[in-house]
């Protein structure tokens, strides 16, 4: 390859690369921020003026994302309709489910978000929690909204 294609080459990848790093959230978002509302599930989430459970998890592709995912089934059971629960693809995903990862600055999964009814996020729990961690969880920060029936 000729000097001249690999210096075009180089500026288009560094352009690429520029372009990928402006559209991606390093801070991430975190405890007291509000969401972005760019991924269709998550304005419909917001628009039922609920808390929402996000979690962001690639089910098919990683163990602790799909054990994460089954011990949030006996929870939504709990809370019934009280609370939405939404997952969005962290890998592989579409094209809204690729954008919320980075406007979120998701680095890894599985992530969970508990998210008030107004959007503004009252916690994070990065990587796997068990079901007792989630329940937990979920009682701290939706306390004033839950009826979640006793085992």
């Amino acid at each position: 390859m000729s000097w001249k294609k690999s210096l075009t080459v180089g500026i288009l990848a560094l352009v690429l690369g520029l372009v990928a790093a402006v559209k991606w959230n390093p801070k991430g978002v975190q405890v007291g921020d509000y969401i972005p509302t760019s991924h269709p599930k998550l304005k419909g989430a917001l628009a039922k003026g609920k808390p929402i459970v996000l979690t962001f998890s690639t089910v098919w592709h990683c163990n602790d994302c799909a054990r994460q995912m089954d011990n949030l089934e006996p929870i939504k059971k709990a809370v019934g309709d009280q609370v939405t629960f939404v997952h969005i693809q962290t890998y592989f995903g579409s094209d809204d489910d690729k954008r919320a990862v980075r406007e979120f600055g998701v680095r890894g999964e599985p992530w969970t978000y508990l998210i008030d009814s107004n959007g503004k996020v009252l916690a994070i729990l990065h990587g796997y929690a068990n079901e007792h961690e989630l329940e937990r969880a979920l009682k701290k920060h939706f306390h004033s909204i839950l009826r979640v029936s006793e085992k």
